[in-house]
């Protein structure tokens, strides 16, 4: 076999071994120019716990880092940097998804409860009903106050394990942002548990 067709048959070999760890955009995220800069370096993301920990208020539907499915869909505030993130895409089809609905009825009380600004327990128990490992579910809402919006949860133990294969990277302009993903993610493409 020649030299060149020895090479092309060892790309194409490993075009099949790396097929599975393509990156793909799962969402987007605006942060502040100190967040950007760390992302930037390390090429991923990160969420301190202590973030959690010290919040005196519960997040919508639980801890971690909130993202939008379409890029500069969140509204900023000053100086805010723009971020695409990827995922692994065989890993990432491979994690439970689910919605968390503002309500639901709690099979324990026989009740409907709150489930957005709630205890991570709260939500967390909700979950469990949907999945086996709910702690690594990612979690689906629409956001408060602007309903027609969705927004993706990547929890906290999720990011700083990095399972997922996360990488990102941000821009300090949303025309940036575009040159490099303008794509809107369908997220109800995707096979989500439960409903919104």
């Amino acid at each position: 076999m020649s030299p060149s067709k020895s090479i092309c048959a060892i790309l194409l070999a490993m075009s099949f071994l790396f097929h599975g760890a393509q990156g793909i955009v799962i969402a987007y995220r605006t942060v502040s120019p100190a967040e950007a800069a760390i992302i930037n370096q390390s090429n991923t993301l990160y969420r301190d716990p202590s973030i959690d920990d010290d919040s005196p208020y519960y997040p919508q539907i639980g801890n971690g880092i909130y993202t939008v499915q379409e890029p500069a869909g969140w509204r900023t505030r000053g100086s805010q940097w723009y971020c695409a993130i990827e995922a692994d895409s065989d890993k990432f089809d491979a994690v439970d998804k689910v919605w968390v609905p503002e309500y639901w009825d709690d099979p324990e009380t026989g009740e409907e409860e709150s489930l957005w600004s709630v205890a991570e327990s709260e939500i967390l128990r909700y979950i469990d009903t949907l999945v086996s490992n709910s702690e690594d579910a990612l979690r689906f809402s629409r956001i408060s106050g602007n309903e027609s919006k969705l927004q993706m949860l990547l929890p906290t133990d999720v990011v700083n394990n990095n399972d997922l294969g996360f990488s990102a990277i941000c821009f300090d302009s949303e025309r940036q942002l575009r040159g490099y993903s303008n794509e809107v993610i369908d997220w109800r493409a995707w096979q989500i548990e439960g409903s919104p």
